[in-house]
């Protein structure tokens, strides 16, 4: 996906797919092989953060959502997540 999406911005918030499949030898699961990023998961960050998420993180971070999003929206064929939620976007070592 990351290398597939045309807009430079939105493609450094994005995890590379290195390998997608089923496995015949475990009774047909599927597996994802994405690219490893240290950090956390969006909700655990908000957590850090007590009572509330200071306003321009909030701001921050929605803008950095939504120009993903977009750009994922506009590749062709469309590329949609299906189940955007704190627990599925990840915080980077930088706070991305």
């Amino acid at each position: 996906v990351a290398a597939g999406c045309p807009d430079p911005d939105a493609r450094k918030h994005l995890i590379q797919v290195y390998e997608v499949g089923i496995t015949p030898d475990l009774d047909g699961r599927g597996y994802v092989v994405l690219e490893f990023v240290p950090g956390v998961l969006l909700m655990d960050h908000i957590r850090q953060f007590g009572p509330g998420v200071p306003m321009a993180t909030a701001r921050r971070y929605l803008r950095d959502l939504c120009r993903v999003l977009d750009a994922c929206h506009r590749l062709d064929p469309p590329l949609m997540h299906g189940d955007l939620k704190p627990d599925n976007v990840l915080v980077d070592d930088r706070q991305t």
